[in-house]
């Protein structure tokens, strides 16, 4: 299965993330937005993973993927938002 992510944060939208299960492992594809990145780095600096394109299909990042896992136990998934910054997953698209 497939899933694929607009990131953003605080409004801005910094990225597109790919998510891929298979045999029961996960794995991410990160594309940066550059020019949204632009605008927020001073605020996600401690986060370089998001400042890079991924090469290929990488381990999952945490940070990304914690907050799928979390919204998925709890019934939700297709918007991920936490209270405690301003990161937000929209699930846009979905293939099996």
């Amino acid at each position: 299965m497939e899933e694929k992510y607009k990131i953003s944060y605080s409004g801005v939208e910094i990225g597109e993330l790919k998510r891929k299960t298979e045999e029961n492992k996960v794995k991410h594809h990160f594309v940066p937005a550059q020019k949204g990145l632009q605008v927020v780095e001073a605020k996600i600096r401690m986060f370089p993973e998001l400042f890079e394109e991924s090469n290929g299909w990488t381990e999952p990042i945490p940070l990304f993927e914690n907050r799928i896992l979390d919204a998925k136990r709890f019934g939700a998934g297709a918007h991920i938002v936490n209270q405690t910054d301003g990161f937000e997953l929209e699930l846009v698209e979905t293939e099996n």
